[in-house]
């Protein structure tokens, strides 16, 4: 399904909602279906420093495996 076609089908049942709001809306809904689907597999790798413990990772990291 195209952008325009879900649009359009949330507008068909909120005819109050301009297309960003939707559009916002649907950007929110996507990124919760990723997070609790754990849909997003991605591998990465940082370079490690001798005695260090704590490192700062990226806020987009949901859950490490």
């Amino acid at each position: 399904m195209k952008l325009q076609e879900m649009i359009e089908l949330v507008q068909k049942h909120h005819p109050d909602l301009g297309d960003v709001e939707v559009i916002k809306l649907l950007n929110q809904a996507s990124d919760e279906f990723c997070s609790r689907t754990l849909v997003l597999d991605e591998a990465t790798q940082f370079n490690t420093v001798a005695n260090q413990r704590f490192y700062t990772l990226d806020p987009r990291i949901y859950r490490i495996l």
